[in-house]
């Protein structure tokens, strides 16, 4: 079977384009979901729901783009692709589009990395507040040198143990 350069070309750019497309709409939503996380608003579900949309969108355009190189003869890697696109195009403008893709990727990745966190320190301010409703003032939360929690029945308040 022949592979057709120009053919490869157009197909690459479409699909770094509709990449790029969805990669632009996770950033979006990363954003919104860290604005969402800080305001504790109602949205957060509807936003972690669009969020999964996009990368399973994201997982089915990945799948292609690598099929699309091992059908041309090239590793499903940084070095395979950069070689697939020097051997399909001879213009910049789709290792620009790559590169840029890329770029957001890593963006998204940290914005992913930033919202856990802030969902983990929201999940613990929850926690301390039930430890206090079911708790009353009777108990008094520490921690060990492990940073496991441990509850008492002494009276008094939270402590820290190292």
């Amino acid at each position: 079977m022949s592979i057709d350069k120009n053919q490869v070309n157009v197909k690459l750019k479409e699909l770094i384009e509709k990449q790029t497309y969805h990669i632009d709409q996770l950033l979006d939503l990363l954003d919104l979901e860290k604005t969402v996380l800080l305001n504790q608003t109602e949205t957060l579900h509807e936003t972690a729901h669009n969020k999964q949309a996009q990368v399973e969108k994201l997982e089915q355009l990945t799948l292609a783009h690598q099929q699309l190189l091992a059908d041309s003869g090239f590793d499903n890697d940084e070095a395979g692709m950069e070689a697939c696109l020097k051997w399909c195009s001879s213009s910049a403008d789709l290792l620009e589009l790559w590169t840029s893709l890329k770029e957001k990727i890593k963006a998204c990745k940290k914005g992913n990395l930033t919202n856990g966190a802030l969902l983990e320190m929201n999940r613990f301010k929850i926690d301390q507040l039930l430890n206090i409703i079911t708790q009353g003032n009777n108990g008094r939360s520490t921690y060990d040198a492990g940073g496991q929690s441990t509850q008492d029945q002494n009276k008094g308040s939270l402590s820290i143990k190292a």
